[in-house]
């Protein structure tokens, strides 16, 4: 049924998640690369910091991308997000909204949002995906963190992501974690290099109980008690750079955003990663950087890996990095500073 320009009506929604690092965008630029011929697709992205690198790299494919501030998405009251999806509903009319929430958000709160009662004939929910890099089963900083736990809990899918990095032991620790879940998940699956199954966007979500709503919703405030505290810091140090730092109670981010003369030695930015990584408290860094040799690379850091890939030329080269907001910033910013200055 084709749709009016008055009339939105069975938008599918897809949403997914994953925690800091699991390769969210990756796969959602390898959705966005499948398209099934005839529709066209929108994103709503929300990331914790301001640089905004996901929709840089996502957009520039004829896809209707709608990045909404940095802050804890989770927390769906902020008139932002609504915004936002209300913009791609009028303005994008498409037949699929992908949402990638940040990788510290708690979901739930999103689901409810999306199935309210005026978005009802307009928004299919179907499936939320959760990624998880599996590798990260073994780290008690991941296990002990609530938002890893409330993504896996809310999925109906759930996919171990970076396969090609596992060995056998953690392929099967994955599938034994992933089993013990109730309701069972609709999906338990593996993934590389973003590659998915489009079939797995379109499986019945499994229903909650009300038990566990509740507790997930009880859940979200004790954790999310920090939302009044968000502090956000800009500055200029240079011509052309713009130094981004964003604060709440649990995490913290630097950003830069830089014009394109300023330009990398890629072995710098290797030792950089490599510098990052062993700093405590790191989380994660990425960004998309122009370098010396008239290229840009798409740089990404976790606990447990390291990628710089080719990527298309920017006009601004973007870089970010979060941290656990106890340890000491000016830390990270010096080795960043030293390294790209």
């Amino acid at each position: 049924m084709s749709k009016s320009h008055d009339r939105y009506q069975g938008i599918k929604v897809t949403l997914i998640t994953g925690f800091l690092g699991a390769g969210k965008t990756t796969m959602i630029q390898h959705l966005l690369s499948h398209v099934p011929d005839g529709e066209h697709w929108a994103v709503l992205i929300n990331e914790f910091g301001d640089v905004g690198i996901d929709g840089a790299l996502i957009e520039g494919k004829g896809i209707k991308v709608k990045q909404v501030p940095g802050g804890c998405l989770c927390c769906t009251t902020s008139a932002a997000f609504g915004t936002g999806l209300n913009e791609l509903i009028t303005i994008a009319n498409p037949d699929r909204i992908i949402i990638e929430p940040t990788g510290i958000g708690h979901p739930d709160q999103i689901v409810k949002q999306l199935n309210a009662s005026h978005y009802h004939g307009v928004l299919e929910v179907g499936a939320s995906i959760c990624l998880l890099d599996a590798r990260n089963l073994s780290d008690p900083r991941y296990l002990g963190h609530p938002a890893f736990f409330d993504q896996i809990n809310m999925a109906d899918v759930l996919i171990a992501s970076k396969q090609d990095t596992y060995d056998e032991f953690e392929e099967v620790r994955f599938i034994e974690f992933a089993k013990q879940f109730e309701p069972a998940k609709a999906v338990i699956g593996f993934s590389s290099d973003g590659i998915v199954d489009l079939d797995w966007l379109n499986v019945e979500p499994i229903r909650q109980s009300c038990k566990i709503d509740h507790h997930d919703h009880h859940d979200h405030h004790d954790h999310h008690d920090h939302h009044d505290q968000v502090e956000s810091f800009t500055s200029q140090p240079k011509q052309g750079v713009t130094v981004f730092h964003k604060r709440d109670s649990e995490l913290s981010s630097l950003g830069w955003v830089m014009e394109d003369r300023y330009v990398f030695a890629l072995d710098a930015l290797v030792d950089m990663l490599s510098n990052l990584q062993s700093q405590p408290g790191f989380w994660r860094a990425k960004g998309v950087i122009n370098t010396a040799d008239g290229h840009s690379v798409q740089v990404n850091v976790s606990a447990v890996e390291q990628s710089i890939v080719t990527a298309e030329v920017l006009k601004e080269s973007r870089f970010e990095c979060l941290f656990d907001t106890g340890q000491n910033a000016q830390n990270f910013m010096s080795v960043i500073n030293n390294a790209l200055f």
